[in-house]
């Protein structure tokens, strides 16, 4: 979460959605903003339901909300992608583990429905980030595609009276592009990600 006062903003860090780029341009324009601990969890990626508990009412219902969204499949890869990097010493999390402590990282990228309940699992139950619309919200003042970044902060900008003519940086970028689902991970996506599919595809007009 990222908050400034100065421009009466309230940024949701949507996880692998440029969240990293932009909470480094928004800490340039305002240096006085008050942002969320990255070093513990949930890593600067607090909710909407946690940041609505977290704020004064008045506050969080008179600051100008606003999050990004990513094409959901793209979401899911992107996770993937991240989350094989990390060892996770947790015990809770021993079945879904290789011997080293991370998922599965298959050496033909394609994820197959074992490698898929797995992140679906760690993602669910220990990180409690399976789905973006944790943090994508029909309260929000605004919704920015992931796929118009620099596009639609230019708006927010303009909405919130921003003179800043950077671009965002591109940091943190995951190997997503690498990835994809096998033909039954694409099926139980299309289930377990129904509602971020159909949210997705309704606010942008994919449909």
């Amino acid at each position: 979460m990222i908050l400034s006062h100065k421009y009466k903003f309230i940024y949701l860090r949507c996880p692998k959605t440029g969240s990293t780029s932009i909470e480094h341009l928004l800490k340039k324009i305002d240096p006085d903003c008050i942002f969320s601990d990255n070093e513990k969890y949930p890593y600067g990626h607090e909710t909407y339901d946690q940041i609505k508990e977290m704020l004064p009412e008045n506050i969080f219902d008179n600051y100008f909300k606003f999050t990004f969204m990513r094409e959901p499949k793209s979401w899911f890869l992107s996770q993937y992608s991240d989350n094989s990097r990390y060892t996770h010493n947790n015990d809770k999390l021993f079945l879904i583990l290789n011997d080293e402590n991370k998922i599965n990282d298959p050496e033909n990228k394609i994820i197959d429905t074992e490698d898929f309940i797995s992140l679906y699992i760690l993602l669910k139950k220990w990180l409690k980030g399976h789905s973006q619309l944790l943090w994508v919200n029909n309260g929000l003042d605004y919704i920015g595609d992931f796929n118009n970044l620099n596009q639609d902060f230019e708006i927010i900008k303009n909405l919130l009276h921003i003179d800043n003519s950077e671009q965002i940086p591109t940091l943190n970028k995951s190997k997503s592009q690498l990835y994809s689902l096998s033909e039954d991970s694409e099926k139980l996506f299309n289930v377990l990600f129904k509602k971020d599919i159909d949210f997705y595809q309704k606010k942008f007009n994919k449909i």
